[in-house]
């Protein structure tokens, strides 16, 4: 069976799983050290995973295993 390529569609959630993980970091830090800090970094931790799924997906829709 032959797989398909990344789509365009695989590559816009990869780049949006890229900017929500920016943006989770920068509201870690605006966190760091408030009442906030363990929820942000939560949702960091969260978004951070995300993102490497979306990256080993693309990974192995281009691997030729």
């Amino acid at each position: 069976m032959e797989r398909a390529r990344a789509s365009s569609a695989d590559v816009e959630r990869f780049e949006a799983a890229r900017e929500e993980r920016d943006r989770r970091a920068g509201d870690y830090r605006s966190a760091s050290g408030s009442p906030d800090e363990l929820p942000t970094f939560v949702e960091l931790k969260a978004a951070e995973e995300q993102l490497a799924a979306r990256e080993a997906w693309l990974k192995w829709t281009e691997s030729d295993f």
